[in-house]
């Protein structure tokens, strides 16, 4: 499955992007996030509380930041596993803006096996679309309180 988006946040590329690479504000700014930890350069273990509503589970797995562009673009890969099934995501994400404000344009592709997909399938599209929202709405408050 894929998902692409815009988001506007109202920083600098450069405050932006070390914004999105913190590991504090990423772990209190991810959606049902529990714990993140830096383990190596770039590489996160994280525990998120996720899902649809029939099926909520705990997941844990990594976050690995790669191809990194300061301050224009990364890539991401995540994966992760729970008792109700496993998720493995790609993701790019391209910085562009002025003095101001900064698009942030991401696209990604995941695929979710086990329960979790035979169950929730039809709804991890709009449900990927409320957590990416949310994740840059609290990246966004970050920003206004700094």
């Amino acid at each position: 499955m894929r998902v692409d988006g815009e988001y506007v946040l109202h920083a600098e590329p450069e405050q932006v992007w070390q914004l999105l690479l913190d590991p504090d504000a990423l772990a209190s700014c991810i959606p049902g996030g529990q714990e993140l930890r830096l383990v190596a350069p770039d590489e996160y273990e994280a525990t998120v509380k996720i899902g649809v509503p029939a099926v909520q589970g705990v997941y844990s797995g990594k976050v690995r930041i790669i191809d990194k562009n300061p301050p224009k673009s990364f890539r991401m890969e995540v994966e992760g596993r729970g008792r109700l099934g496993s998720i493995n995501a790609t993701g790019h994400l391209e910085l562009a803006g002025t003095d101001d404000r900064t698009v942030i344009t991401y696209s990604g592709d995941y695929r979710v096996a086990g329960l979790i997909a035979a169950v929730g399938q039809r709804l991890f599209e709009p449900m990927a679309q409320m957590l990416t929202s949310q994740f840059f709405g609290c990246m966004e408050s970050k920003l206004a309180q700094s």
